[in-house]
């Protein structure tokens, strides 16, 4: 490094978005741009330019200085790169962070350098999760349920690029429903993600759910777990939010208000879920409740059986489901919310 003083340490990681097919080669869109970290949507020839960077920050001249051997070592990671992304989308995310930043991260005497230490990862983690659960609401669930880990790597840049690599494995599955990306869908993920991004109300679900979007790279088991504690997390917390609104009925008749307000006073912190996810669809005025609630007791039927006694497998575990639940009722409480929001409706 000509100046080390003006380094600047990076953190980036690359995610196949697996609804998405054949988009617009041309397509590089920032979805998500702050101080310190930018999300970007790449078609195919943004991707191969940046596949390009990361193989070969140098560029041509430093291939042509390798041998045979390791000219052919690195095309070999640049077509897995290619490979593990053909036909999809890409999610680019990078985080940077000035070397003094970095620096205040140092500790004697730890096996953890101070880049690893600093939040460059957490930053571009967060920025990921915004913007993938942004872009599933964008889509319907059914379309872009899962995005891929392909890559990631910290790198630090400066007057010569010097460049710090990890690479990862992955694994690619077959079997999701892909459709062709639309520019308004595109535009809608924009600025959902930047609300997601911010929106502290609901942050801490947005990241728990995000998790349930990434089953390959970390396991059915914690993708299902994540999607139901989200889904566990948003009723509760919405119920407390409708719980002044809930009244009694007597067969189809509002029952009267003193009798309404003790039998609700016994009940206050008895609810199960169920009760309040029955709640929570009326108060939405779901036309799907009834069946929603089916579905409901039928995930936490194998989901109490799993956990309680053992009984099933993991692959068995209803992830898609439960994700496909959880996203309708976000979905519907931000286009409440967000005034102008409209998310595509996929067919059952």
């Amino acid at each position: 490094m000509q100046n080390p003083n003006n380094a600047t340490f990076h953190y980036c990681c690359i995610y196949a978005a697996k609804g998405i097919i054949d988009p617009n080669q041309k397509l590089d869109s920032a979805l998500l741009k702050e101080e310190n970290v930018v999300v970007r949507l790449l078609g195919s020839d943004a991707y191969e330019n940046l596949v390009g960077r990361i193989v070969s920050p140098a560029g041509k001249k430093e291939i042509e200085d390798l041998d045979d051997k390791a000219r052919e070592k690195l095309e070999l990671r640049r077509n897995s790169l290619l490979l593990q992304a053909l036909h999809h989308a890409v999610i680019h995310v990078e985080s940077c962070l000035p070397l003094d930043i970095v620096r205040s991260y140092h500790e004697e005497n730890s096996e953890l350098p101070a880049y690893v230490k600093a939040p460059l990862k957490k930053n571009a983690e967060r920025a990921f999760k915004s913007v993938s659960a942004a872009m599933t609401f964008a889509r319907g669930s059914f379309l872009s349920k899962n995005y891929d880990f392909i890559h990631e790597q910290y790198y630090v840049t400066d007057d010569q690029s010097t460049v710090i690599q990890k690479l990862h494995p992955t694994t690619i599955s077959d079997g999701d429903l892909m459709t062709k990306l639309s520019m308004g869908e595109v535009q809608v993920t924009e600025k959902l993600a930047s609300i997601l991004y911010y929106d502290k109300e609901i942050n801490k679900i947005i990241d728990i759910y995000s998790e349930s979007l990434t089953p390959y790279k970390s396991g059915h088991l914690h993708a299902f777990i994540a999607a139901w504690t989200a889904l566990e997390m948003f009723v509760a917390t919405q119920f407390k939010e409708i719980q002044s609104s809930v009244a009694i009925n007597i067969n189809g008749t509002a029952a009267h208000n003193d009798f309404s307000s003790r039998m609700l006073a016994v009940m206050k912190d008895k609810y199960r879920l169920v009760d309040k996810f029955a709640a929570l669809s009326s108060y939405y005025e779901d036309a799907d409740a009834d069946e929603d609630i089916a579905v409901l007791k039928s995930i936490k039927e194998i989901r109490d059986k799993f956990f309680h006694t053992m009984e099933g497998e993991i692959k068995d575990l209803p992830l898609d489901q439960t994700r496909e639940l959880i996203s309708k009722y976000l979905q519907i409480y931000l286009e409440r919310k967000c005034e102008g929001f409209v998310f595509q409706k996929a067919a059952r």
